[in-house]
């Protein structure tokens, strides 16, 4: 087995080691991360066979396997399926083969090199030796051997011309999550690789994870492995959850809530669902829009705000917060402004004398240099309805565009009862018709104004009374399904 193979090159005093990571990999009893594992280190023999054969005077080798003649090793697919662990075990096993040689795990974020990454790597290293060391220009761990591996962010918003890579000397390249990286990263990255010179020759190694995504990833790397793999300078593995045997039916249970298309990509790894741009695409009016809705005066009335320049927009519903969630009405007045906006409120629904909560766009919160004591939206709606600070439910940040796509559909697609009065047609048509767009990064955004495709008559912006209906969704349904972030 190949396995036992690398472990036979390993210098003595990394055999114990080595011996004991990849058996944790076989505890797992994941295929997949055993089949990843035996093509990387399938190249690493092939790679140091050829050493020996120069060194020797003889013929080296001729590749036999595909992962012989290969730099570059993907592992893609769903959440939960090992990759990561894999990987990071694959960089540590490096080096303890290749003393001084240097790994690099570039991630988007600082944030989730600290949050995850570290945390993981720990996890493989147990109470092995090592030296971890953390300033303002590097972060890595050291091995007594003296190789390092840096946990290095992309930082893209800061360094978009990636001049931080410039003098990268490196041997090995873990791409953490590529979906969120710039392909520029991975260009800059694969001249950096095998610049680190070694007393021992190392192969030059990049590994990457992914999940299923509509960037650059799938275009460079999986719809060309679908197309023609043999042609690939690449190997690519596709990682399932239910090839990780760790995974719970608890787990399952949860990922179950999710909407049939996020489902379909992030547990089930399928590449080819086609979203067709709509934001919210679980939405199916038929469904979800019933003639008429009734105020239920056995629970609040809530209203969600949303702060634009023009129009002023409120959603008015009411939820148990477990089983039901009505749209009642909406509000939307073209020129208006935020006391504006509330006297349609109080005209239409304080009749009822209901106990009202007030949520919607966090951004509400900043404070206004044009009014009397700088209030903020939140204060102007708290004197205009006269209503006190335990009537709003307001987050401090909004949610992540991306995030907040796939709960509100997860909703749509599996809570048991979500519905609109058809009198919401400004609410209607926004869920039927607004779509995603991407800014120069490739994120995930809103698409409100420019070219608008089925834009309302005389309308020009769309998405402000689908964006009250998102905050509201977020702050009162937040316990119905957990995202997975990719």
């Amino acid at each position: 087995m190949i396995l036992q193979k690398t472990l036979k090159m390993s210098p003595a005093g990394s055999q114990k080691t080595s011996k004991r990571l990849t058996s944790r990999i076989c505890e797992e009893i994941n295929p997949k991360q055993v089949e990843a594992f035996n093509e990387v280190f399938g190249m690493v023999a092939h790679f140091e066979a050829g050493k020996l054969a120069r060194l020797n005077g003889t013929e080296p080798p001729a590749p036999t396997l595909p992962c012989h003649t290969r730099r570059q090793f993907y592992y893609g697919g769903s959440i939960r399926g090992g990759k990561t662990f894999l990987d990071l075990t694959i960089l540590v096993v490096l080096a303890k083969m290749y003393p001084g040689s240097r790994a690099h795990v570039v991630r988007k974020s600082f944030t989730e090199l600290e949050g995850i990454t570290k945390s993981s790597l720990e996890r493989i290293i147990g109470n092995a030796p090592v030296r971890w060391k953390k300033s303002n220009k590097e972060y890595y761990v050291q091995f007594t051997n003296g190789s390092r591996i840096y946990l290095f962010s992309e930082n893209f918003n800061a360094d978009p011309a990636g001049n931080r890579f410039l003098g990268l000397e490196t041997n090995f390249i873990l791409l953490e999550q590529m979906e969120e990286l710039q392909f520029s990263t991975m260009e800059m990255c694969m001249q950096r690789v095998a610049s680190w010179r070694l007393e021992k020759e190392a192969p030059g190694l990049i590994l990457g994870t992914f999940n299923p995504t509509f960037c650059w990833v799938k275009e460079v790397i999986y719809d060309k492995w679908v197309a023609n793999p043999s042609e690939c300078p690449f190997i690519f593995t596709k990682a399932l959850p239910t090839d990780n045997k760790t995974n719970t039916e608890e787990q399952y249970a949860v990922w179950a809530n999710l909407d049939p298309i996020t489902y379909a990509r992030m547990i089930l790894g399928q590449w080819e669902i086609d979203v067709k741009g709509r934001f919210m695409h679980a939405f199916n009016a038929d469904k979800h829009v019933l003639e008429d809705l009734e105020y239920n005066p056995d629970y609040e009335l809530r209203y969600s705000f949303d702060f634009n320049v023009d129009p002023s927009c409120i959603i008015i519903f009411q939820t148990d917060g477990e089983s039901w969630f009505h749209v009642l009405g909406e509000v939307r007045i073209e020129n208006g402004d935020t006391p504006a906006a509330c006297a349609k409120l109080m005209e239409d629904w304080r009749h009822l004398d209901p106990l009202e909560l007030v949520t919607g766009d966090a951004s509400g919160l900043a404070r206004m240099s044009g009014l009397k004591g700088h209030l903020n939206q939140f204060q102007v709606i708290a004197q205009e309805l006269d209503l006190r600070d335990e009537q709003f439910i307001v987050s401090a940040t909004n949610p992540e565009i991306p995030d907040s796509r796939v709960f509100c559909n997860s909703i749509f697609a599996r809570f048991p009862r979500i519905k609109i009065a058809r009198r919401c047609k400004w609410l209607i048509h926004d869920l039927n018709f607004v779509r995603i767009r991407r800014d120069q990064e490739g994120k995930v955004k809103i698409q409100k104004t420019g070219k608008l495709v089925n834009a309302p008559l005389n309308a020009e912006s769309m998405g402000h009374l689908m964006d009250c209906l998102r905050y509201a969704l977020h702050s009162t349904l937040f316990n119905f399904v957990s995202i997975p972030k990719s």
